[in-house]
């Protein structure tokens, strides 16, 4: 990337500690709690699935239709809409097909946070998340479909957790750093946050991006928001240039570390590494809070 490219973004990448945005460490990290029994993201389990598909040896020809991709994927259709490619399985590939387990709980929330007099700062209202598609997102590659553009339904996280003092701190500081960062005179903001855990298991990574370097199509995002790291080795943050190997960015984020960064009708890619458990461990985690951010509304001067 050029430094004139550079240049041209409408915010710097900004790799942040929630100390910055007016958080204490220790009150940040009273919400960790709120990721152990999130409910599994079975879309993983679908994908992983149909990629099985989609890549076995086995498959004499290419059976899969949009519409099938899509509703087994959405859970719109069920097992009995492929039964008929899982007969052309081998008994390993059949084995490895039914042995995809999850391994991220997530919940999801969206707020609309309009700007008041500084006197008064955020106004923070709580809509419903309804199906989250990411239409705008992309992946580097030749990735024949990203799963992300289909509508997915996420459990909303629970009123106590998004109503809590701390999180509404979280949501306050970071939109003031947007606006900060970016000079833009934003009044309005729409923000789907994603509460996610994310698992690895002795021979099975934990991976938070499994569609890879990507762009997830929104004006900002906070790609991490890390709240726990717990007997894992990897997970490593990643923003590239657009040839995706040249890279701008490389870090490990630790508890109470984020990244914001300006996303779509951008040069840059980003993604994060898959992680494995420690020696001393059968399961590790890592949980996080990732924001999807959208300008509604700028002010007129």
């Amino acid at each position: 990337m050029t430094y004139d490219a550079l240049c041209a973004l409408r915010m710097p990448i900004c790799l942040f500690d929630v100390e910055e945005i007016g958080i204490a460490r220790d009150r940040f990290f009273e919400i960790r709690e709120a990721f152990y029994d999130l409910p599994w993201d079975m879309y993983d389990v679908r994908r992983k699935q149909l990629h099985l598909l989609t890549s076995a040896p086995s498959m004499p020809s290419d059976p899969f239709t949009n519409e099938l991709l899509r509703g087994y994927y959405t859970g719109e259709l069920g097992p009995a809409a492929i039964r008929h490619l899982l007969a052309s399985l081998t008994a390993r590939e059949l084995e490895a097909f039914h042995a995809v387990a999850p391994f991220r709980r997530r919940s999801a929330s969206r707020f609309l946070l309009t700007w008041q007099p500084p006197r008064h700062g955020w106004r923070i209202e709580r809509i419903a998340v309804d199906a989250f598609s990411q239409t705008d997102a992309k992946v580097a590659g030749d990735a024949p479909v990203d799963y992300r553009a289909y509508p997915r339904v996420f459990a909303e996280t629970r009123a106590d957790v998004v109503e809590s003092p701390v999180f509404e701190s979280v949501i306050r500081g970071l939109a003031t750093l947007v606006r900060a960062r970016t000079g833009e005179p934003i009044a309005q903001l729409d923000v789907t946050c994603h509460h996610t855990y994310v698992e690895a298991r002795v021979g099975s990574d934990g991976d938070n991006s499994p569609e890879g370097i990507h762009q997830d199509g929104f004006d900002y995002i906070v790609s991490a928001l890390v709240v726990e790291r717990r007997g894992i080795t990897g997970g490593t943050s990643q923003i590239f240039t657009p040839d995706g190997s040249t890279r701008l960015l490389v870090t490990t984020l630790q508890p109470g570390q984020g990244i914001l960064q300006p996303d779509k009708g951008t040069p840059l890619w980003h993604n994060v590494t898959p992680f494995s458990v420690t020696e001393s461990v059968s399961t590790g985690y890592r949980t996080s809070i990732g924001m999807d951010i959208k300008v509604v509304e700028r002010e007129s001067w």
